[in-house]
């Protein structure tokens, strides 16, 4: 065993290196009893989602679960069991390769699902196969991330994952940008002129102030590694990048029930309209019982039923009435 001579320098290394990595993974653990709160509203409220989607939700948990674990461990490996060593100052804790990977094994599900989601509500293939490439690259900077700090094994060699972890991050950063910016313009292009355009605004703030947060984190991340080397700095940011990305996603998927109340307030004077308009409905609970209502005194006029994102919200296509044609045809 390596034992420091001058406890002051002890204590200043200390600080120094694993300070910003127990605050990053205190900030993590807080932010995984919020997302523990997260999931047991959804599981008890969206009993009807998707298969797909309620099984990603559980797989999120589950691997948010063991990044908490491991993060923990992250830190008392060298702060507890290896309490005095000197290597301790040289050598990476023996769980932080799982870190990265741990993390795109979140992100990169979450990223690909809401290209899918994009993909079915545009009918476009660019846009979503170019956020699945770029979470694909994310993926594999993560993977390299990872296993480039395993080779490495000690501080001194960390500017040598700096390539890794950019190709990580910046691809990462670039797909949530790409995700917000087509989700924001989507949305904006649902705006109809009706009242109901005060519930697509909500929807679109909330888009985008869910996707900047994980894009600003993994800019944030880089950046610091960019103006402060030779530091963990970065770890106050990147600990939490993986609960981020799982909160933003489930948050979104919880913020249904509030913004079914905001569609309920505009129910009936849509029913009145005669134009043409593409008009939001919350699912699952407002678009059944507004088709219902709407079918009943409209039969004809509902056209097309079209899903939107997170299978959340849905458009409907409301035709213009026709006069009773005399013959009897439409």
């Amino acid at each position: 065993m390596i034992l420091y001579a001058n406890p002051v320098a002890a204590d200043t290394g200390i600080q120094r290196i694993y300070g910003p990595m127990l605050i990053g993974v205190f900030c993590s653990s807080i932010l995984y009893g919020v997302l523990v709160v997260q999931v047991y509203n959804y599981w008890l409220t969206y009993k009807k989602d998707l298969r797909i989607i309620r099984y990603l939700i559980l797989y999120l948990f589950l691997v948010e679960t063991i990044h908490t674990a491991i993060a923990m461990y992250m830190m008392y490996q060298p702060l507890i069991i290896n309490f005095g060593s000197g290597l301790v100052f040289r050598d990476f804790p023996t769980a932080l390769p799982a870190e990265p990977i741990l993390t795109i094994l979140i992100s990169t599900p979450i990223q690909v699902f809401i290209a899918w989601r994009i993909w079915r509500i545009q009918n476009s293939f660019w846009i979503p196969a170019f956020v699945c490439v770029l979470a694909a690259v994310s993926a594999a900077g993560g993977i390299w991330t990872g296993i480039v700090v395993v080779v490495i094994g000690v501080f001194a060699g960390t500017p040598q994952a700096y390539p890794a972890v950019y190709l990580w991050l910046v691809s990462a950063a670039t797909a949530d940008i790409m995700i917000t910016g087509s989700l924001a313009v989507i949305l904006l292009r649902r705006k109809t002129g009706l009242p109901s355009d005060a519930v697509i605004s909500r929807i679109v703030l909330f888009t985008i102030q869910t996707g900047l947060l994980t894009s600003i984190s993994a800019v944030v991340d880089v950046v610091l590694l960019l103006v402060v080397p030779h530091t963990t700095v970065n770890f106050l940011v990147d600990v939490t990048l993986a609960k981020i990305y799982a909160i933003s996603l489930i948050s979104t998927l919880n913020a249904r029930e509030s913004l079914n109340k905001g569609w309920d307030h505009h129910h009936s004077f849509l029913l009145d309209t005669g134009d043409v308009r593409r008009v939001m409905v919350m699912a699952p609970f407002s678009l059944t019982r507004f088709c219902s209502d709407f079918r009943n005194k409209n039969p004809a006029l509902i056209t097309r039923v079209e899903p939107l994102i997170f299978n959340a919200q849905e458009s409907i296509l409301i035709a213009n009435p026709m006069p009773e044609p005399e013959s009897g045809r439409v």
